[in-house]
């Protein structure tokens, strides 16, 4: 009776085991988060190139407009910042391996890909609203307006706020701000 109830034991924990494993992904899945980290780490670094030519931009306006003086160096801290996050986002991107097989659905692998990429894009995202805000902050408080094409800005097409919502949520450069700036 004990031998018998202990063979139906392991039956259905082997069972529930069994039934109970997850397979993360599909196959090629962690190759392809591999993939997809190393693309938008790219994208990032060649990010901060462009960057680094707005703070040209910025320089430039700030020689002849003193008020934007302050606006330089927290750029600047932008950018460093921005620079730090490409190199821990490197040296996160080089720790990771992918595992294929039957040893890879037993490892950590498409778990720890699928966190590093998550981490890795969502501290991207944040850098770049950090620069929309900050393009904000050089435009005037009717900047948004100014920038809408005539165009555009008539109220047939689209009400004025819906432009201003429209220009609020859409990338901003420093020099479309500058130039919002300089004709105000």
């Amino acid at each position: 009776m004990y031998n018998k109830l202990s063979s139906h034991l392991i039956v259905v924990v082997l069972f529930l085991m069994l039934a109970g494993c997850r397979t993360y992904g599909d196959y090629g899945a962690e190759q392809a988060s591999f993939d997809r980290v190393a693309t938008i780490n790219t994208q990032f670094a060649q990010t901060l190139d462009k960057a680094k030519a707005e703070l040209e931009t910025l320089q430039r306006a700030a020689a002849s407009d003193s008020d934007l003086n302050t606006a330089v160096s927290q750029y600047e801290m932008l950018l460093a910042r921005h620079a730090d996050m490409v190199t821990a986002h490197g040296d996160l991107a080089a720790t990771l391996e992918v595992k294929t097989g039957m040893l890879g659905k037993l490892s950590t692998s498409y778990r720890n890909l699928n966190r590093a990429l998550g981490y890795i894009t969502a501290e991207q995202l944040s850098m770049h609203k950090q620069y929309n805000q900050f393009a904000s902050s050089l435009l005037p408080s009717a900047g948004m307006v100014a920038m809408v094409d005539a165009e555009q800005g008539r109220y047939q097409i689209a009400p004025p706020f819906y432009e201003q919502i429209r220009f609020a949520l859409a990338q901003k450069s420093i020099s479309e701000a500058l130039a919002v700036r300089a004709g105000s």
